[in-house]
């Protein structure tokens, strides 16, 4: 916005508030000085983290002795985001001002008015007064911190140091240095220049505090305006015996444990201690680095009073790479003491995905295996819940290997002649936290074989002997699965034999065998019988019959008259014939009769 819109804006505030006092318009005062206050950076947004929404002003002039400061304004109004905070204040019934005066107006923001809680801000805005109008646009003015005080020094001495401000208006004259414990007053003032320096000899043993004000021209008679806000305190501990060396260390994320998406926040605790210096007056940075680069986290360089343990969460930059954080602890005597997490590795790239089985579009098997992969590690329940196909499949499993970058869906068996779209919505993100989501879904299409994936059946069943030990047979193993895929030995798991009495007789499994080849040994002489073969697939898979074939065992004969068994034989009946003789030959005589008793007297 113009100044012109800034004039007629604070024009009509100033209005509405003389309105609301109940003064009419016609007893206007005679001068209204109206302007523009930016946040620090020329911040121009709404809300309490801008410091120009909490300021309050001072009025005075410098080419006059004796016109009273005025304090605060008529109207004040925040800005919004697109214009500064605005102010316009009525002069002309408190000053008997004339024409060519010059108007300082000094803005602060301090912490504790106007419920601001940040840092001491401040800057200054001045013109030449002029009559003839009833509103005069002062111009604007820039919030800038306080300049930070740097302590450094030996023995009893603390050298305090600080820069000037930018002071865009030129109307600081000098600083004020302030010490706790102390007198109360400055302990010393130094002309502006771009570096101040102030050395505080002969102290005692301990710890001192030191803050800086800013002094603006007040008159011509030299006179200044001491700000009511001060730089940040920055305490030192003074030892003649020396100081210890503060500790730090960092407790979390532990040494290459985390994976951050770039944007993300980071929780990083420490602690960190010193034997004189109190955890709140030790001075606090983080860093991170990548590769040779080093670079400030923001909101945490040279901070102080700090509790331990400290937590805070880093906003991680957009970037892609492994960090190493990095942290600085000093004390108020200079000693340092450092810390650092490396392998934080931080991804602000979209992960990918591939569909890597089945290869082909076409003829694909009903149970065919399904594999994803993923340019990088997944979230493996947001990725699974990702997943679908159209036609819908339930049931779905899920196997993931390759450091969660490649998982394997399981399915129940696909519909056959059946186009599939298998997609991967934006609702799969890596495995960072909280983990960068695809930056669009993937899809990828196939469609089904004619016929259920079950093996083809052996061909080329023969009889290769038929004996009265048993029927031979032998077989072709298929190659193929029924939808086309193929099938290879170690797919077979092993073969079903079966056997039947007549061509359309009862078919009944009478062995399980992993050759091409087999032997039934049960059969009955002269009868025929039939056989049909099935394969059998690593998966429990059968396939359909193999052709039919039949074989006869030999039918009963007599038993064969071997040579041997004559002679045998022969041999046999001779010596049973001689035998016979000789035991006639040897029949013993007949024997006299017997003699006579002698007589009886």
């Amino acid at each position: 916005m113009t100044r012109r819109g800034w004039i007629a804006i604070a024009l009509v505030v100033w209005m509405i508030v003389v309105a609301l006092r109940g003064v009419s318009v016609s007893a206007l005062p005679n001068h209204v000085v109206a302007g523009g206050v930016f946040g620090v950076g020329g911040s121009v947004s709404q809300g309490p983290a801008n410091p120009a929404n909490a300021a309050g002003l001072v009025f005075y002039s410098t080419n006059q002795v004796g016109y009273t400061p005025l304090t605060g304004t008529d109207s004040y109004t925040p800005a919004d985001g697109t214009n500064p905070a605005l102010f316009a204040r009525d002069i002309g019934a408190q000053w008997n001002w004339v024409d060519g005066d010059e108007i300082v107006a000094v803005v602060e923001t301090v912490r504790g008015m106007n419920g601001w809680t940040g840092k001491n801000s401040t800057t200054s805005i001045d013109d030449i007064l002029r009559t003839g109008a009833s509103v005069q646009d002062v111009g604007d003015g820039t919030l800038e911190e306080f300049p930070t005080v740097g302590l450094s020094g030996t023995g009893s001495s603390v050298i305090s140091t600080w820069s000037k401000l930018a002071d865009g208006n030129g109307n600081i004259v000098s600083y004020s240095l302030y010490r706790t414990p102390g007198p109360g007053s400055p302990i010393a003032t130094v002309p502006t220049a771009t570096t101040m320096t102030y050395t505080d000899t002969g102290l005692a043993d301990g710890r001192y505090c030191y803050t800086v004000q800013v002094n603006y021209r007040r008159d011509l008679a030299g006179a200044v305006y001491g700000t009511t806000g001060r730089s940040e305190e920055r305490c030192r501990t003074v030892s003649a015996a020396g100081n210890t060396l503060p500790t730090a260390s960092i407790t979390s994320p532990g040494v290459g444990g985390i994976c951050a998406t770039g944007g993300s926040t980071v929780t990083i605790v420490w602690t960190m201690g010193d034997a004189e210096t109190p955890d709140g007056g030790l001075r606090v940075w983080l860093n991170y680095s990548v590769g040779a680069n080093v670079l400030p986290i923001p909101g945490m360089q040279d901070q102080n009073g700090l509790s331990s343990p400290w937590t805070f969460q880093w906003a991680t930059p957009a970037i892609d790479g492994t960090a190493t954080i990095l942290l600085l602890v000093m004390d108020e005597a200079d000693g340092r003491a450092t810390d650092s997490v490396p392998g934080v590795r931080i991804d602000s790239t979209a992960p990918t995905a591939t569909l890597t089985q089945p290869t082909a579009t076409t003829n694909v098997a009903t149970d065919a295996t399904v594999v994803i992969t993923f340019s990088e590690a997944m979230t493996r329940a947001a990725t699974e819940l990702a997943i679908s196909f159209s036609p819908s499949v339930a049931s779905l499993t899920f196997t993931w290997s390759v450091g969660d970058s490649v998982v394997t869906v399981g399915h129940p068996a696909f519909a056959v002649s059946t186009p599939y779209t298998l997609t991967v919505s934006t609702g799969a993100r890596d495995a960072c936290s909280p983990g960068k989501a695809l930056a669009s879904a993937f899809q990828a299409s196939f469609t089904t074989a004619s016929g259920t994936k079950v093996p083809r059946a052996p061909s080329n069943l023969r009889v290769t002997s038929a004996v009265a030990a048993g029927i031979s047979l032998a077989w072709d193993a298929p190659t193929q699965y029924t939808d086309g895929s193929p099938l290879s030995a170690a797919q077979i798991r092993g073969y079903d034999v079966y056997r039947a009495t007549s061509a359309n007789g009862t078919q009944t499994k009478i062995g399980t065998i992993n050759a091409t080849s087999f032997t039934d040994p049960n059969v009955q002489a002269g009868t025929e019988y039939f056989y049909w073969v099935k394969v059998v697939d690593t998966q429990s898979r059968e396939s359909a019959f193999s052709n039919s074939v039949s074989g006869r065992t030999p039918a009963t004969q007599a038993f064969p008259v071997d040579p041997v068994w004559i002679v045998v034989a022969v041999i046999a009946i001779i010596l049973l014939i001689v035998g016979v003789l000789l035991v006639r030959g040897r029949k013993p005589a007949t024997p006299p009769p017997p003699e006579a008793p002698p007589p009886t007297p």
